[in-house]
């Protein structure tokens, strides 16, 4: 550990923690009482050269950020912003188009910039950790976003409906496209599952990528997308069974990311114990 004097009233101290350290250091700073008059923040170091491979092998530590962090990073992205509905208003266009147009590769350019995965995985966490203000913020910002992602593909349709491109009150997505978003079936919930448990593992691992981000958005921004395209063509039983597939998914997803973030701790739990054993 280094501290460095910044001036007669205020020390920074700065010390190398081991990721998977980071909630004994925070308890013990907690017990101590060591920063109620100041601040703790965490700087993550992407590379660290090692002379002693051998040696780095027998110390390698776990993978996972500590649930210290994880809450704050939860925290830190549950808030409501202005560009998270920007990009769901053009995910949620995107989306449109290649629903009506037919063209699935539209799809994944939508769900591709859905940035859905900061606000689900935040749900999670503040379940687990009985942060009802969290959650609250969190669920409002994920049910905003999907709101402006099905009132733009409405608008949307609605325009091309009013200027004549497309006739009033006849729907124009393809019957496989139909099903995917309209009807829950056992497809449907192991997809949803299965992107939860993805989603949190890369939030856990500090891995999150673009290819988990889809896995999360093609059970979100599809069905919010058809939803819109559906009321404003009339199809209000279309509009109403894809809201439906829609709530499914998210609460598959919940529960999936609360289940994989539950086994993590305990499985970290379980390891801090047997090296507290051992040493």
């Amino acid at each position: 550990m280094q501290a460095v004097v910044a001036d007669a009233e205020k020390d920074v101290v700065t010390a190398f923690v081991r990721r998977d350290a980071t909630d004994v250091v925070i308890g013990h700073l907690r017990t101590l009482r060591q920063w109620d008059a100041g601040e703790l923040s965490f700087i993550e170091v992407d590379l660290e050269v090692h002379r002693d491979l051998k040696q780095l092998d027998e110390d390698e530590e776990d993978d996972t950020i500590g649930w210290e962090m994880i809450l704050n990073l939860a925290h830190a992205e549950s808030p409501l912003i202005w560009w998270y509905l920007m990009f769901m208003a053009v995910a949620g266009l995107i989306a449109a188009v290649g629903l009506i147009q037919k063209l699935p590769v539209l799809l994944v350019g939508a769900m591709s910039l859905s940035p859905d995965l900061a606000p689900t995985n935040s749900i999670a966490v503040a379940l687990t950790a009985g942060a009802f203000h969290d959650f609250r913020r969190s669920l409002r910002t994920l049910a905003l976003g999907l709101g402006v992602a099905t009132a733009v593909a409405f608008l949307f349709t609605l325009i091309l409906e009013l200027s004549g491109v497309i006739e009033s009150g006849t729907f124009y997505v393809s019957d496989h496209l139909v099903t995917f978003v309209t009807v829950v079936n056992g497809s449907t919930v192991i997809v949803a599952l299965a992107a939860g448990v993805a989603a949190m593992v890369a939030f856990v691992t500090g891995q999150a990528r673009g290819a988990v981000g889809v896995a999360i958005w093609v059970t979100t921004v599809p069905a919010s997308a058809y939803a819109g395209i559906a009321l404003a063509d009339r199809s209000l039983g279309l509009g109403v069974a894809a809201i439906g597939v829609l709530l499914v998914n998210v609460v598959c997803l919940t529960l999936a990311q609360i289940l994989t973030l539950a086994i993590v701790r305990a499985w970290r739990a379980r390891k801090r114990q047997q090296q507290s054993v051992s040493g």
